[in-house]
């Protein structure tokens, strides 16, 4: 959205938080769940490496990103 100044404004917290709610609606794999979590997070921490730790049903699944 522009601001007045005619550039475009950075989304609202609420407006990233929805592109990561449909991101996640829309993926059906586990390596696209990491990828719509770390890499975000990877960006702006500027880290080399994350881990996400998914809890199941009785179960944990885990996976690191290079």
């Amino acid at each position: 959205m522009p601001d007045h100044h005619g550039t475009l404004a950075p989304p609202t917290l609420s407006e990233r938080l929805q592109e990561v709610t449909e991101a996640l609606a829309a993926t059906r794999m586990q390596e696209g769940v990491f990828e719509v979590i770390l890499q975000p997070a990877r960006e702006a921490l500027d880290a080399r490496a994350a881990t996400v730790l998914l809890a199941g049903r009785g179960d944990c699944i885990w996976s690191a990103s290079p």
